[in-house]
């Protein structure tokens, strides 16, 4: 362990890290579960529930990459390893390919504004999860 102590907002920042990875999670998991019915129960239109279920594996396993690693670098952070930066940084690169992904499959343009906003998002949350962790590297707060 560093000797630097943690603020309250490091613990806070870790926190929602966690839960907002476990939601990165849950959403990867339903979409590689989900099925057109369950997309169109859930007000999607059927071409968009087509879509949804059809996104090639690659992407997939890009989305998979981006959630499973920003979980371990939340656990990362939490348990202040500065491993944590390198893996949020990781993630972040599979958000970014996934949001060129997105934009260069028409993934934007069939699910609407919504989605992007979601996209964007998520970019963010990436991008201050790599920030913040190096943040606190600099600081000696992850060893």
């Amino acid at each position: 362990m560093s000797s630097t102590k943690p603020s309250i907002m490091f613990w806070i920042a870790g926190l929602i890290f966690l839960a907002w990875n476990l939601f990165g999670i849950f959403n990867f998991y339903t979409s590689v579960t989900a099925t057109p019915e369950f997309y169109t129960s859930s007000g999607y239109t059927s071409a968009q529930a087509d879509f949804m279920t059809n996104v090639p594996m690659w992407y997939l396993v890009v989305f998979g990459l981006a959630v499973w690693s920003g979980l371990l670098a939340a656990i990362l952070y939490l348990l202040r390893k500065v491993w944590a930066v390198k893996v949020f940084l990781f993630s972040l690169i599979m958000v970014v390919i996934s949001f060129v992904a997105d934009a260069i499959q028409g993934t934007f343009s069939m699910l609407g504004n919504a989605y992007i906003g979601i996209m964007v998002f998520v970019l963010l949350m990436a991008i201050i999860e790599f920030w913040l962790s190096r943040r606190y590297a600099a600081k000696g707060v992850l060893s």
